[in-house]
């Protein structure tokens, strides 16, 4: 495959089509606002990992919320929940005198008309709050020359408009044009293309979800190295009972050194390595792994800790040019720091071609492959 870097750029040299960026108000920021100055109870729809990342943002804005609340039949069955804040039913919630909704959950429309049916609570509202950070105009502003650059280092027309409707829903909370890129198959679009004997590096594991895929697609693969930081996550996997002869699982964080850190164990997808967490854990590179063969496919889903995990991947990656699934949606920074750091590992005669795409209907799931390729 010949490398190709796009001529192409977000200040309006690709057939008309920039990315200059006027300065809008979020409708999150709106939200967000009014929810504040109305001072009702809040409660939050959901109680998952995407209701989490709503209490945490929330919460950054000065908004403290009374509990959580499940669909009825969940609730008197019983549900898994690990989380400090009161768990009501629906029908606690919608009996209330007054209070307003915020919907934690990705099947917002659903949640919405399921509220309203059940006559929201006197005088309340029903709010739907991105769970990522959005970053404003004076980011953009600030960072515009990094932007660019990623965008100019994409290689098809879908992954400029993906990040057109990335931008834009990050920095205005107008998701739709984003969500009008989804594309199936995440980690394994077409221009990933496996062939036999891979050795294969997924990092955040989780319960082997991306494993289980990559055994269907790549049967003859040679080696499997798992990253899972979340003991709970490591036993999912094993009770899959998968054949283990090729396959090792590391209980440990991938990171730029070997080490122990902070760590919020959640016992789903956003399990993340965090100053605040609640337990311990260790973390390695992937460099310390010495497996004696050559790594032909990365992909990194860890939480924000995408970055410090290439770090600890650069002489695999220098050496071994592995396709590389990274996903950028985490950090506002991701979208700029990734690019350039997988950038500066290249050498003369051998680089990546960039395709970002995304992957669900919500603001989760943006992922930039790096193809290798020699010019």
């Amino acid at each position: 495959m010949n490398c190709y870097v796009s001529e192409a750029g977000m200040t309006g040299r690709m057939k008309g089509e920039g990315m200059y960026f006027q300065k809008k108000q979020s409708d999150d920021l709106s939200a967000i606002r009014e929810l504040k100055g109305r001072g009702k109870p809040v409660y939050i729809y959901g109680r998952g990992a995407t209701a989490k990342r709503v209490e945490r943002r929330l919460a950054e804005n000065g908004i403290d919320i009374c509990g959580c609340f499940v669909d009825d039949e969940f609730f008197e069955r019983g549900v898994n929940y690990e989380w400090d804040v009161p768990l009501f039913s629906f029908s606690d919630v919608m009996g209330l005198p007054e209070a307003d909704v915020v919907i934690g959950f990705y099947q917002t429309e659903a949640a919405h008309t399921k509220i309203m049916r059940g006559e929201i609570p006197n005088r309340g509202k029903v709010y739907f709050i991105h769970s990522e950070i959005l970053f404003d105009y004076d980011y953009y502003l600030k960072n515009r020359e990094g932007f660019e650059q990623t965008y100019d280092w994409l290689a098809d027309d879908l992954s400029r408009k993906t990040m057109r409707g990335y931008m834009d829903g990050r920095m205005n909370g107008v998701m739709r044009p984003l969500y009008d890129c989804y594309v199936p198959d995440q980690y394994f679009i077409p221009e990933v293309r496996l062939a036999s004997h891979e050795v294969y590096i997924d990092c955040g594991m989780y319960d082997g979800d991306t494993v289980v895929e990559f055994m269907g697609r790549c049967p003859n693969y040679a080696r499997i190295v798992g990253f899972e930081p979340d003991e709970e996550n490591v036993e999912k996997f094993r009770s899959r009972n998968l054949p283990l002869e090729r396959i090792e699982v590391h209980c440990a964080g991938a990171w730029s050194e070997e080490g122990v850190l902070r760590f919020s164990a959640e016992g789903t997808t956003a399990s993340r390595i965090s100053e605040s967490g609640n337990v311990s854990l260790s973390v390695k590179s992937i460099d310390s792994l010495e497996l004696n063969q050559v790594v032909t496919f990365i992909k990194m889903d860890i939480e924000g800790s995408e970055l410090e995990a290439l770090k600890g991947a650069q002489e695999t990656i220098r050496r071994d040019m592995p396709k590389l699934a990274i996903c950028v949606y985490h950090k506002k920074e991701d979208m700029i720091t990734i690019p350039q750091y997988i950038r500066s590992l290249e050498s003369e005669g051998s680089a990546y071609s960039f395709y970002l795409r995304h992957h669900s209907l919500n603001e989760h799931e943006t992922v930039l492959y790096g193809i290798p390729c020699t010019s």
